[in-house]
């Protein structure tokens, strides 16, 4: 495949590495877990829920490396998100664009600056593609670093001195998350889906304290594999980052761009 060849490439470099996220886990089950202790999973969640990262803004540079065995490809990406409203990205190889992603509650609009070419697509294109529910609210944890549970019946929790972990299982669908237990910070996410074969390991790491916000991962290691789109290893690496912070988003279709097929 020509990694330059259209903007759906950019775009699975980071939006398609998040929209993953929601569709994927690994094999582990909750019974491997040791642990001191079987506390509440409610009274944990409502601890999580207090202490996850909060954001009306977000104005964020990343670099991003994508391996699924058969290639590798590195890009930076501009990432720009008003809460409930829009999420905007911009990928850049060698300092090129090569397109933009605008996401809204119902559309995803691509622009291909290498073709000129642009598509606008309902949300479902999401779904289609990745063959998951997906919802801009959604995007919005993963792109802060907060949990995304895929299953909420009969959640459980056990822990250790130092780390709180949460779990549930219905239906061939499981998640699994690691907790610091002192302030409740996401240090790992398990998801999968037996039947249709995903499953996702995610790692957040190098948290740091920023203005106007709770401190934030700056690094996402990720193993992701599905029946559609085979394995691969993507890492996010954030290089700034503004929380609550409004900025200016601007996502304009030229008039020479042509609407791809």
């Amino acid at each position: 495949m020509n990694k330059y060849k259209s903007a759906h490439f950019s775009m699975g470099l980071l939006l398609g590495a998040l929209l993953l996220l929601s569709a994927c886990g690994t094999s582990r089950r909750a019974a491997e877990a040791k642990a001191t202790d079987v506390l509440s999973g409610e009274s944990i969640l409502r601890q999580v829920i207090a202490n996850q990262m909060q954001a009306e803004w977000l104005d964020a540079k990343a670099n991003i490396t994508y391996n699924d065995g058969d290639q590798s490809v590195s890009a930076t990406a501009s990432i720009k998100m008003r809460k409930d409203s829009l999420i905007w990205i911009n990928v850049k190889k060698f300092g090129f664009e090569l397109g933009r992603v605008l996401v809204t509650r119902d559309s995803v609009y691509i622009l291909d600056r290498i073709n000129n070419e642009f598509a606008v697509e309902p949300l479902s294109y999401v779904e289609d593609r990745f063959n998951f529910p997906a919802s801009l609210a959604m995007l919005e944890l993963l792109i802060l670093g907060n949990p995304f549970f895929i299953v909420t019946d009969s959640l459980q929790a056990q822990t250790a001195a130092e780390q709180h972990v949460l779990f549930a299982e219905k239906a061939g669908k499981s998640n699994r998350f690691w907790f610091d237990a002192k302030n409740y910070r996401l240090q790992r996410m398990q998801i999968e889906e037996d039947d249709e074969k995903r499953r996702l390991n995610l790692e957040l790491l190098n948290y740091t304290a920023i203005p106007r916000a709770q401190d934030f991962s700056y690094l996402r290691q990720m193993e992701v594999a599905s029946s559609e789109t085979g394995r691969a290893n993507i890492q996010i690496e954030f290089t700034k980052v503004e929380i609550n912070v409004p900025t200016d988003i601007k996502f304009e279709i030229p008039e020479r761009y042509t609407r791809g097929k």
